[in-house]
């Protein structure tokens, strides 16, 4: 068998929280090539699971299996466009949640999940997602979030810089989480998915994490990812998830990191 090659550096890792329940699923694939080379692509997804103890956990589970086995099923044939092998493995993993859901409606009617799936090639990554589990890259310094939030939180920014709210009201609002599309067996409400990818550069580091990792700043997310760029992508993902225990919040959500250094 023809070992693959890879020339990044990838893990990730996740915390419980002060829950009684992990309802993160995450997964790291590599993806062959096609045709076949020496260099495989990265397939990183996570997903939050929603609906409490109705069903997250097996909501986030089957959403990122379904995902995984869609996309290397027709990551080949697709190889020249990911996003469109994106597209259909999110179908196809909404599908097998509501085939899940459906096994027992009684309970599991308020079941679903945040997605986010993210594709790398040697120069270039494509992204879909559904919720407000993020996706951040830090280059030059500098952090940027590149996928859309689908939570309150977009709409509450809006109204701070409208001076309609205060900046402390982003922290406070209770309805700061609610989410406005997400994974439940239906079509989603709104699906982010850039058709063009995104140019990579040597040097860059990708985070994909649930909204746990939200309990940090962006400078505080910044600190880590700075302070010893010789850090392996482990160590900067249990070092981000140890920057989150220390904040020692009672209703701590689960958080889960994943890392890639280009």
């Amino acid at each position: 068998m023809k070992t693959l090659l890879i020339d990044r550096d990838y893990a990730g890792c996740q915390t419980i929280g002060s829950r009684n329940q992990q309802q993160d699923a995450y997964a790291l694939s590599l993806v062959k090539s096609h045709p076949p080379s020496a260099l495989a692509s990265i397939l990183l997804v996570v997903a939050d699971g929603i609906g409490g103890h109705a069903g997250g956990r097996e909501a986030s589970a089957t959403v990122v299996q379904g995902f995984v086995e869609s996309f290397l099923e027709c990551g080949a044939a697709y190889a020249m466009q990911p996003a469109r092998a994106l597209g259909r493995s999110l179908k196809d993993a909404n599908n097998a949640l509501a085939v899940m859901i459906n096994t027992d409606f009684e309970h599991l009617a308020d079941a679903g999940t945040t997605l986010l799936a993210t594709v790398l090639n040697r120069e270039s990554l494509h992204w879909i997602s559904v919720g407000d589990s993020p996706l951040f890259l830090w280059r030059n310094n500098q952090l940027l979030r590149l996928n859309e939030d689908h939570s309150m939180r977009t709409l509450l920014a809006r109204k701070v810089a409208a001076g309609q709210l205060r900046p402390t009201d982003l922290e406070t609002h209770p309805q700061r989480n609610m989410l406005f599309s997400a994974l439940n067996g239906v079509e989603p409400e709104k699906v982010d998915a850039p058709s063009t990818p995104f140019p990579l550069q040597s040097g860059d580091i990708l985070l994909a994490a649930s909204d746990g990792i939200l309990t940090l700043q962006e400078s505080e997310i910044s600190e880590v990812l700075s302070t010893n760029p010789a850090q392996t992508a482990l160590e900067l993902a249990q070092n981000l998830l140890a920057q989150v225990a220390s904040k020692k919040l009672p209703a701590q959500d689960n958080t889960t990191v994943t890392v890639v250094k280009i």
